[in-house]
């Protein structure tokens, strides 16, 4: 009987340090009245008598997840067996926000692969012009922008230069001739004047073509008749505009097609350029003349 006592004791402290183990803040006292042993040295069970003093000790919290863990705690009344109650604790969740992978940068897209039996498609061949054309007046030569010297025309008995003139009052459209020596004697005085002081630059009366048009012989409108350009930039009459001192009427891009075909620099603002067909055309007509400019 001593023997079993005294393991009914070890058994009964055993269970009271595991009761204050697991509650060591909530555990006031544990009556040594509440654990008896039931079955023997076999089984020794606790039995613990439950009273819910009221319906506020029990405090049911919940969470986003729903869970609730009941928490064993021991009232403070005393008595002769402990007073249990058992409250909810909830337990808030752990959320794990999903990150999605970084996708990496886009590459450069992956070209298709040729089929090997299909045919290689022919590249466009660029077309090449022809240098030589037909000379489209009486005074020009078989090449683009170039006319015959002064004395070839004179010995050829070519002494009026015609062209196409449009009155810009009364829109009439008629042909008008120069002379050729005299006009030319008036340009190539200019040039030889003045050349070394416009510093690659056209004079005002040149990039001011306007000045330079003449009266028109229907309405009588003085420095109406400007000159008819053709459409295509090999047919323009170059040695009109010269001695009618009316090339600047043509734009940039027919300029710029002139000095390219005679192989003179074409780079530069609309007067600069212009300067250049000046002294390019005295050129052509007087080849042993003192015409000169840096860049021709």
């Amino acid at each position: 009987m001593e023997g079993d006592k005294q393991k009914t004791e070890r058994k009964r402290k055993r269970t009271e340090d595991q009761v204050v183990l697991e509650h060591p803040t909530k555990h006031q006292h544990v009556s040594p009245h509440s654990l008896h042993n039931v079955d023997g040295e076999n089984s020794s069970n606790l039995d613990l008598s439950l009273s819910l003093t009221s319906c506020n000790n029990i405090i049911p919290k919940s969470n986003q997840s729903g869970l609730v863990i009941p928490d064993l705690i021991i009232s403070e009344e005393s008595s002769d067996q402990p007073n249990l109650i058992i409250r909810e604790q909830s337990i808030e969740p752990i959320i794990i926000e999903s990150v999605e992978p970084s996708l990496p940068p886009p590459g450069r897209p992956q070209r298709a692969r040729r089929n090997p039996q299909q045919p290689r498609p022919e590249k466009q061949k660029r077309v090449i012009k022809s240098k030589i054309i037909e000379p489209p007046y009486p005074w020009a030569r078989d090449r683009r922008g170039t006319v015959h010297t002064l004395r070839y025309l004179i010995e050829n008995n070519i002494t009026k230069i015609s062209g196409q003139v449009q009155c810009k009052k009364c829109n009439t459209i008629y042909e008008m001739d120069y002379d050729l020596e005299d006009k030319f004697r008036e340009v190539a005085a200019i040039v030889i004047d003045q050349q070394d002081e416009w510093h690659d630059r056209a004079l005002d009366q040149w990039t001011k073509h306007w000045k330079n048009y003449l009266t028109c012989r229907f309405c009588g409108t003085k420095e109406s008749c400007k000159p008819v350009l053709s459409e295509k930039k090999r047919s323009i009459n170059w040695l009109f505009l010269f001695l009618g001192q009316t090339i600047g009427c043509c734009s940039l891009e027919q300029l710029k097609y002139f000095c390219k075909h005679i192989g003179i620099h074409r780079t530069g603002a609309k007067n600069r350029v212009l300067c250049y067909a000046y002294v390019a055309l005295c050129q052509q007509l007087d080849p042993n003349g003192p015409y000169y400019v840096k860049n021709i």
